[in-house]
Formats: C-alpha cells, structure tokens, sequence
C-alpha cells in the first residue's frame, strides 16, 4: 500500500553501504521505496552485490566510490548522484572504521584512520552534501 508519504523513487545516499549496518539500511530503504546510491571506498564487490540485492527489490541502485575523509571525492560523489538521480532526500553518514586488538597495540596511524574517518569524515561529508544541497 502506498501514501502521500511513501518515498517511492525519492533518492538517497548511503556512505559504506556495501557491508554490514550501511547494507542493512540501503536495503530497508530500497525496501521502502528508494533509489539508493551505495558508497564503498574500498571493497567494490560489497558495494556491487548490495547493488544487485536493491536491483532485485525492483528499485533502481548504483554504487560510487569515494574516500569520506576526502573533501574533493566526497564532493564528487555528491555530484555523481545528484547527476543520477536529479537530487537528494536521504543522506545516511554511515561509514566509519575500527580498530580491533588491546588498547596498547593501537598505533598512531591506526588511530589517525578511526579519527580522519569517523569524525572528520562525518564532518566532510555534511559540509558536501549541505553545500551540493543548497546549490540544487
């Protein structure tokens, strides 16, 4: 059953939708009646099978790649779905990295990698798609 408020055909991104919770909400939001733009940086066969999972929901769905600590390819990756789906409803800021091991076994660039990706990645990808956003 559809309503005045299902979001059929409304697009949306989501950052490291490839794999874990980002493919569940890329899913759900297919499910829901999005067309989903599905981010992966560094695993293209993740990003490609949710993809293909979206497409067999019968909505439309394609994958861009794009580093979130990266302000010129989190730009670009805006563009490219704005290109594609003509706009923007739903920005999921999902992806981010962890370290696994003792405390005291985290090198500095292990934890450099956690920061630059979860917490100046959030920050680079809101500036991006506010700016893409305000400009539509």
């Amino acid at each position: 059953m559809t309503t005045p408020s299902t979001p059929i055909g409304l697009p949306a991104l989501v950052t490291g939708g490839g794999r874990g919770v980002g493919k569940g909400i890329a899913l759900e939001l297919a499910r829901a009646g999005y067309r989903v733009a599905v981010n992966y940086h560094c695993e293209p066969d993740g990003a490609a099978a949710t993809v293909a999972e979206i497409e067999a929901l019968g909505r439309e769905a394609f994958s861009v790649r794009a580093d979130v600590r990266s302000a010129r390819d989190v730009t670009a990756m805006v563009e490219t779905v704005l290109k594609r789906f003509g706009g923007l409803s739903v920005l999921v800021n999902n992806a981010g990295v962890q370290t696994w091991g003792p405390f005291l076994g985290v090198s500095e660039d292990d934890w450099d990698l956690v920061i630059d990706t979860n917490l100046k990645g959030t920050f680079v990808r809101l500036v991006a798609e506010c700016l893409a956003l305000l400009h539509v």
